[in-house]
């Protein structure tokens, strides 16, 4: 079979522009992942050095769900406090989940980094001092993740993607979110794959999906504000553990 001038022309010139096309692809993932790995570098200075304060929960869900509610205040990126203020369950075992609430009624967490202390005024008088664990999942018997300690999971990220907008209502308004997508391996939960929600360079939103459990955390900032609260440790009585 013969082709003419044209049809060679015509065939060349389809090619040309598939090639150009397949080109644009992978210079654009490759442009969306690299500004990804950025916006994470950009969210850990802000958190590194931010004072504010969250209304957040966080909640686990496998098989069922258990969600903490709490105030978190961090104070110029150098330590985290958490005002625990319920939890709710629609686990089998209702008895446990309401001493659970019971227990952490008033309780507060303080975390300065290499420790973090935890008062539970319905449970004793003093404070208890803990090496945390080598997890995301940081406070012993709380399965609970808060912006603070998530961003330490930046420096470990594979697989970052930029995901596109997603409509979240923080403040009491809706707000249009960036979504990045990576995965990091936990000491203690093994590989975990992680959908971050973005606004203004604060994560308002997270959902990490854990195979090896079967689970899911999901946890989310409702709204903020400056006013922050501290606590004073030497005020108290400190048990180490």
């Amino acid at each position: 079979m013969r082709y003419n001038q044209h049809q060679i022309v015509m065939f060349i010139l389809v090619v040309s522009i598939l090639l150009s096309m397949c080109v644009q692809t992978n210079t654009h993932t490759q442009t969306t992942k690299e500004q990804a790995s950025l916006n994470l570098g950009e969210i850990k200075f802000l958190l590194k050095n931010i004072t504010i304060r969250a209304y957040s929960y966080s909640q686990k869900e496998m098989g069922c769900e258990v969600n903490y509610s709490f105030i978190v205040d961090v104070i110029e990126g150098k330590k985290e406090i958490i005002w625990f203020k319920k939890v709710e369950s629609n686990c089998g075992n209702r008895l446990l989940y309401e001493r659970l609430n019971k227990s952490l009624s008033g309780a507060v967490l303080i975390d300065t980094g290499d420790f973090y202390y935890l008062y539970m005024p319905s449970v004793y008088p003093y404070i208890v001092k803990y090496k945390p664990q080598n997890s995301i999942i940081r406070y012993k018997g709380l399965p609970i993740v808060t912006f603070y300690n998530l961003i330490e999971t930046f420096d470990k990220a594979k697989n970052v993607e930029y995901a596109g907008k997603s409509k979240l209502f923080v403040n009491g308004s809706s707000i249009d979110a960036d979504v990045i997508r990576y995965q990091f391996d936990d000491g203690l939960l093994g590989k975990v794959s992680v959908e971050l929600y973005v606004w203004n360079k604060l994560p308002v939103k997270a959902v990490l999906t854990i195979p090896y459990y079967n689970a899911t955390i999901v946890t989310a900032i409702e709204k903020y504000s400056n006013r922050v609260e501290d606590f004073n440790l030497s005020a108290y009585e400190i048990v180490e553990r």
